[in-house]
């Protein structure tokens, strides 16, 4: 899984591995195989202007062996 979050504030760089490590126990998955990514916006539109924050994943689904 491949995660971006898009927000100006807070920094979310110190609070990365915990999200990894929360999601993976989730998940099922191991937690080398989740990826957490932040940006900002640069002041542009909402996300920018610190009203909302965004995100985007993107993750391979497959049936685990009965």
């Amino acid at each position: 899984m491949d995660t971006t979050i898009v927000a100006e504030t807070p920094k979310l760089g110190p609070y990365r591995q915990q999200m990894i490590d929360t999601l993976a126990p989730a998940m099922e998955i191991d937690p080398g195989r989740i990826g957490v990514k932040a940006t900002t916006n640069e002041g542009v539109d909402a996300t920018g202007r610190r009203e909302a924050v965004a995100t985007y994943a993107v993750c391979l689904l497959q049936r685990k062996p009965a």
